[in-house]
């Protein structure tokens, strides 16, 4: 699961929240021409909405854009970047013959079109500052984290990678939430220490405590665990990746966790030598919200994919040779009864997983026995530009009663397309990074150039 330092990982994953500002006035007028457009009147409360929560001085993105010298100083990369639909940063979106999923996703802090041409006109009238009586109160970015938890854990002592570390390096470090009965987690979020190393962390459950006798670090309370937490009887509780934010349900969801269950977080650390941040000590924290009173629904998270062999790895095996653009490789499961205890499930966010190849991947379902509210086929994700560095789970914007059902029989497809050539820029920087100059044969693995398959989907179930 590659990286940058311009991530937006500490920041709220409600992002926009819905909160979108109308151009007004600032449309085209009736001769073809359009009205004057300035920055406190119409541009400043977009960029509030939809930019500061990264765009702060001192913050993870780049360049601040709080004033009007900011946004100006920055005229053309915000007209580009949005034009783009770089930015706002979200990947999910419906594709044209491919796929339309049946509703929006929940706190996409995209631009509508109207604001973007708003953009580029403030831009092309010459980013006209306007009368400071007409910007808007002073925005106030949610403070990183998750909201309310009441459950915050991190390693017993920070990692550091060794100076000469050219290797990625995959540690899990236990962590004793101090659990004493039953609870449900209601939402979750990964706060990494060193977001330049972090290339991901994924969090398991363990209800038997065997993780303790893994131990090999006793001051860390870590042990090495390249490939998975080594835990038999773990269950995913939470997973981070760049771009990611916290992780919540709604006040009648969560997931249980018993009495006594301590937790493994897997880091996997990509060293990055070039920089002197590199040695920078890591601390990554894991919060919980918690409660211990029954939900009316458990929340089950699996990891679907890499798989290595036939049926499921489709065309096997798994290779993208270098120079190959449009290389898909496609993984399919069969729901099996146990996923979904042999009842339709519904499914209440999905996310994708690849790496620095990746440049487009799709997740669908095909069901055994459809219904009037769940056709025979359907489209539950397409995240067509895809961007290691902003990754996150997507919920869909719906009742529990009208989400996406998954039955045992089911057939979950993951079609997973790859750019393995020089015109891939992320592939370019980490190339350029480890000292090669051209595109390697790529084959699945965990290291950074290597390359996944992955689907995130995150099931609810009635409590009873």
């Amino acid at each position: 699961m590659a990286h940058r330092v311009v991530l937006c990982a500490l920041v709220s994953f409600l992002l926009a929240a819905g909160c979108y500002v109308g151009v007004g006035t600032n449309t085209n007028n009736s001769d073809g021409g359009t009205a004057s457009v300035t920055f406190h009147k119409d541009v400043e409360p977009i960029l509030q909405q939809h930019c500061q929560s990264c765009h702060v001085s001192g913050g993870i993105a780049p360049f601040p854009l709080l004033t009007y010298d900011d946004a100006k100083t920055n005229a053309d990369d915000i007209v580009k970047q949005t034009g783009s639909l770089v930015m706002p940063p979200w990947g999910a979106r419906n594709v044209p013959d491919s796929c339309t999923t049946r509703s929006a996703f929940k706190n996409d802090p995209s631009l509508t079109p109207d604001q973007i041409t708003l953009l580029a006109n403030w831009v092309a009238q010459g980013a006209v500052e306007g009368n400071i009586a007409d910007a808007p109160p002073p925005f106030t970015p949610a403070p990183p984290g998750l909201d309310g938890a009441n459950v915050d854990v991190s390693p017993a002592q920070g990692y550091t990678l060794q100076a000469d570390a050219t290797e990625d390096e995959f540690v899990c470090f236990v962590l004793d939430p101090k659990i004493t009965t039953t609870s449900y987690i209601n939402g979750s979020a990964v706060l990494p220490g060193n977001s330049l190393i972090v290339h991901h962390a994924v969090i398991y459950a363990d209800p038997n405590r065997q993780s303790l006798g893994l131990i090999t670090n006793q001051d860390q309370q870590s042990y090495p665990c390249f490939g998975g937490s080594n835990v038999t009887n773990g269950s995913l509780v939470a997973a981070w990746a760049p771009g990611g934010g916290p992780h919540e349900f709604p006040s009648n969801v969560g997931m249980p966790i018993t009495a006594g269950s301590l937790l493994v977080m897997q880091v996997h650390y990509h060293p990055h030598t070039t920089d002197p941040k590199n040695q920078d000590v890591d601390v990554t924290h894991l919060q919980l919200r918690t409660t211990t009173a029954a939900p009316q629904y458990y929340a089950v998270s699996k990891i679907i994919g890499n798989f290595t062999s036939a049926p499921e790895l489709q065309d096997a095996p798994f290779d993208i040779p270098p120079d190959a653009s449009g290389h898909t490789e496609t993984m399919k499961m069969t729901i099996p009864q146990s996923m979904t205890k042999g009842k339709p499930t519904a499914l209440f966010s999905i996310g994708g997983h690849m790496h620095l190849v990746g440049s487009d991947i799709k997740v669908s379902l095909d069901r055994a026995s459809p219904t009037g509210q769940n056709p025979s086929s359907e489209c539950l994700m397409e995240i067509p530009k895809w961007d290691f560095y902003w990754q996150r789970q997507y919920e869909y914007d719906l009742d529990i009663s009208q989400l996406p059902s998954v039955s045992a029989g089911d057939t979950l497809t993951i079609r997973c397309t790859y750019d393995n050539t020089m015109d891939n820029p992320a592939l370019v920087s980490e190339l350029t990074a480890q000292g090669q100059t051209q595109p390697v044969d790529v084959k699945l693995g965990e290291s950074t150039l290597d390359e996944m398959c992955l689907a995130i989907v995150t099931t609810v179930v009635p409590a009873n």
